[in-house]
């Protein structure tokens, strides 16, 4: 009889591996983008994202971000971050644009070994911390 029970509780449990989104905007942009539906404070891993625009939209905190792990383009343009840290990106190169977040003072960029465009133009950053970064292509920065 447990048994029963419990494999009619299957379909019931949540299967999907979630993380924490607290910051609000980042959430409504996610369900703006299709990319979670619900506002909870939480969002599902999605191994298939491979571009996110996350501009304009008010965001001062980024954690969450690790729901996708294999973002090769990300604009973070236009928003209120003070760190961001891609260390979770399992990409091999990354299109970044970090543009015009004046309080930003700190980027990881982890292991990521080609970056093809990075802009960090209208931040404050102080550190870019990289594991093994063996190409840029292009870098834009102008204070």
């Amino acid at each position: 009889m447990k048994n029963l029970l419990l494999f009619l509780l299957i379909p019931v449990l949540n299967l999907s591996q979630t993380l924490l989104v607290p910051d609000i905007n980042f959430e409504n942009k996610l369900i703006e983008l299709g990319l979670d539906n619900v506002l909870d404070g939480q969002v599902a891993y999605n191994f298939e994202i491979e571009e996110l625009d996350l501009s304009g939209s008010y965001i001062q905190d980024l954690t969450g971000i690790e729901a996708f792990p294999h973002v090769e383009a990300l604009d973070v343009s236009y928003n209120l971050l003070t760190v961001l840290d891609l260390g979770y990106v399992l990409s091999d190169f990354l299109d970044l644009n970090v543009e015009m977040n004046p309080s930003l003072t700190f980027l990881n960029i982890g292991s990521i070994n080609s970056i093809y465009d990075l802009n960090i133009t209208g931040t404050n950053l102080s550190c870019i911390q990289t594991e093994n970064v063996t190409q840029m292509q292009w870098a834009w920065n102008s204070f």
